[in-house]
């Protein structure tokens, strides 16, 4: 007897019987929108893409301070994606009324076409969506709405640039803020990246980047303190590569402080990239006044005891201003060329000059990172023989070693004695990183480079790590590897035999 026709099985589809494995190679090959399409064949294909689909899409998204940005990473926030999402980043970029110089005259003159009006509108609407948004706060309720929803949130960043490695879509190979690309379709023209270096000012626009970047990096800390239902705090980045955040960015208004004050206490990991202050704050120390560029920061890195992880990278910062924020974390005494404090008449003027807060301990200071600046070997030093009870991690990037002005008769190789240093007072490292160092002695300057047994040809040579649990074990090697390279000259200070004593 013929079974029923509504027990008849269906014919399975061949897709079934394809390793999940290949599938997920097959999808490799598309772009989003095939990608998209390919998982809505089946409800098997969409199961067997989910993971890597929302790993890749997900894991790791990057939004802005705009209405359809921020409304987006709400709407992911009250989805199932939420759980997948750990890593956000907030870019900087904003929308501008700049357009293309032709065609602002079109505009003026009342000759635009038709294509060029719709984009002129649509550009204005966008751009006073953004202001009315930030100028009502609507932007702090939107993230902090959805920070309570992403329970498995790491980390928050603050960019001002675009990460590369979207491969699927060809063109820049970036990965933008989401709504950028959709505007640049509409309009023509893209959302402005703050850049320090070449501020201009267009009528309707407020050219002043640091002060966007000071805010947004308020609303980011406000956001973190009104969402209490985080289960944990994430860790903070600020990783920039055009501009910087001012020391202002860091002095917390009283009336933000019950807000701002319990995530600095209970930050464990902080990134911060830092740069030149045109107003420093004048200050008392020891009887003596000085120009400060860096007070905000200590007042505000005094209150992070939780600290685990630190990074102070100096963008385009004088050596000078970043000493004074290096000279106050390693607790050494300031130097005494400053101004005696001229007292004056005071009669119509309250108060007194501010000093310096107190260096904490950061007793759970277990990552060190200085990045991008030129110091003195013993204010190095210091700083890390303060933390040595705690720290286990060193790393140094583009930094550079400013030598005695009288020079041994052979070039030194200072970053030998650092190391020396570091391995004599029996430091307990299981991490060091060294990449892009310099040695400047006078007018010359040199480049480190390491060299070493088994490396292989073309290897970055600018770059060493070493992962391991005996240090003072290791160190003998590593030293040696270190050599410097003067301009125009090879091997200028080779590997020797040299015993581990000597510095």
């Amino acid at each position: 007897m013929d079974p029923q026709p509504s027990l008849v099985e269906a014919p399975k589809s061949p897709l079934l019987r394809i390793p999940i494995e290949v599938i997920i190679h097959i999808a490799s090959y598309l772009t989003t929108p095939e990608y998209g399409m390919f998982r809505l064949v089946c409800r098997h294909t969409e199961h067997n893409l989910f993971n890597s689909f929302v790993q890749e899409f997900f894991a790791k998204r990057e939004f802005m301070l705009t209405e359809f940005s921020l409304q987006t990473l709400l709407d992911i926030s009250k989805s199932r994606l939420r759980i997948y999402l750990k890593y956000l980043i907030i870019n900087l970029e904003r929308p501008t009324l700049r357009q293309y110089p032709h065609v602002i005259v079109q505009i003026h003159q009342g000759t635009a076409n038709s294509i060029q009006a719709i984009q002129h509108n649509r550009l204005q609407e966008e751009y006073l969506s953004h202001q009315g948004l930030i100028a009502s706060g609507q932007d702090l309720e939107l993230l902090t709405q959805a920070l309570r929803n992403l329970p498995t949130l790491h980390t928050i960043s603050l960019r001002d640039f675009f990460r590369c490695g979207r491969y699927r879509d060809g063109g820049d190979c970036c990965w933008h803020a989401y709504g950028a690309p959709t505007l640049v379709r509409e309009t023509g023209i893209g959302y402005i990246q703050p850049s320090f270096r070449t501020q201009y000012r267009h009528e309707g626009m407020d050219g002043d980047f640091k002060t966007y970047a000071r805010r947004t990096f308020w609303t980011i800390l406000r956001a973190m303190g009104k969402a209490k239902e985080m289960s944990s705090l994430p860790q903070l980045e600020v990783i920039l590569r055009n501009s910087w955040l001012p020391d202002d960015a860091f002095s917390i208004p009283r009336y933000f402080e019950p807000t701002i004050l319990p995530v600095l206490q209970n930050l464990k990991v902080l990134f911060l990239d830092l740069g030149h202050n045109s107003f420093p704050t004048i200050i008392s120390t020891e009887g003596r006044q000085k120009n400060h560029s860096f007070l905000h920061l200590a007042a505000f890195l005094s209150k992070a005891l939780s600290l685990e992880h630190l990074r102070l990278n100096f963008r385009n910062c004088p050596g000078s201003e970043a000493r004074d924020i290096l000279q106050w974390f390693a607790d050494v005494p300031t130097p005494s060329e400053y101004l005696p404090l001229a007292l004056g008449n005071q009669s119509n003027v309250p108060g007194n000059l501010p000093e310096l807060p107190h260096t904490p301990q950061f007793p759970h200071l277990v990552q060190l990172d200085i990045g991008m600046v030129e110091i003195e070997l013993p204010l190095l030093l210091a700083i890390y023989m303060r933390y040595r009870e705690s720290l286990r991690k060193i790393s140094l990037h583009r930094v550079t070693l400013h030598s005695p002005p009288k020079s041994p008769p052979r070039p030194p190789n200072s970053w030998r004695e650092f190391l020396h240093h570091i391995t004599r007072l029996d430091f307990n490292l299981s991490t060091l990183r060294l990449s892009s160092l310099k040695e400047r002695c006078k007018n010359s300057h040199s480049t480190l480079e390491f060299k070493f047994p088994g490396q292989r040809e073309g290897e970055d040579r600018s770059t060493r790590e070493w992962n391991g649990r005996d240090w003072n074990y290791a160190s003998r090697e590593f030293i040696q590897s270190m050599v410097t390279i003067g301009p125009g000259q090879q091997w200028l200070y080779a590997p020797d035999s040299d015993s581990d004593d000597e510095v």
